[in-house]
């Protein structure tokens, strides 16, 4: 008896999981766009993840500035405080848990293969912050990266984009310095 209700949960985790793949390969599939392209150009975002960033944002010109991005998905810093007593600040959390989480993987890979990226990670955690701490300074960073990357779209940089694209597809070994370059210019950020 335990045996056959384990096999048929087994089988429905199985199914659904197969199922959710399916829909992960749709969206990533017929989700294309101008917008999309240019947020798959960003280190650690592919395209299933793009797509669903987009969908998310809907149109950039909602947010007037990167911190309006960041608070939409919940990433803003807020003080943390009982009573007359002030802590440290934290991450709001009041956005969606599900783009938290993609930004959280997103993070995750970004700073295991990009250069940039991983130096501010190392940066904050020289400077006592925990792993998941620096992550989110991480992913503050990739919709700092995001809001520019879709706010500066001149042909130019679309140009220089679909560049970076290529030659992240054939994995060349002179993309890191021009990435960079590309990368300062389409933010306007301080890095």
């Amino acid at each position: 008896m335990q045996e056959f209700l384990i096999k048929s949960l087994a089988k429905q985790i199985a199914d659904k999981q197969e199922l959710i793949d399916e829909h992960k390969n749709y969206l990533a599939d017929n989700c294309k766009g101008a917008e999309v392209d240019l947020i798959d150009t960003i280190p650690g975002i592919a395209s299933y993840s793009a797509a669903a960033i987009m969908i998310e944002i809907e149109s950039i010109h909602r947010f007037a500035t990167p911190s309006h991005l960041a608070s939409y998905f919940g990433l803003h810093p807020v003080m943390k405080e009982s009573g007359d007593k002030q802590f440290a600040y934290r991450m709001s959390k009041k956005g969606r848990s599900g783009m938290r989480a993609l930004l959280y993987m997103c993070a995750q890979t970004s700073v295991l293969h990009d250069e940039h990226l991983k130096n501010i990670y190392h940066r904050h955690r020289s400077k006592g912050k925990n792993h998941k701490q620096a992550i989110g300074v991480i992913m503050h960073k990739m919709l700092r990266m995001i809001w520019g990357v879709l706010t500066s779209t001149s042909p130019t940089m679309q140009q220089q984009i679909k560049t970076i694209k290529q030659k992240k597809l054939n994995n060349s070994p002179t993309i890191k310095k021009e990435e960079l370059k590309t990368k300062k210019k389409i933010s306007g950020i301080r890095y």
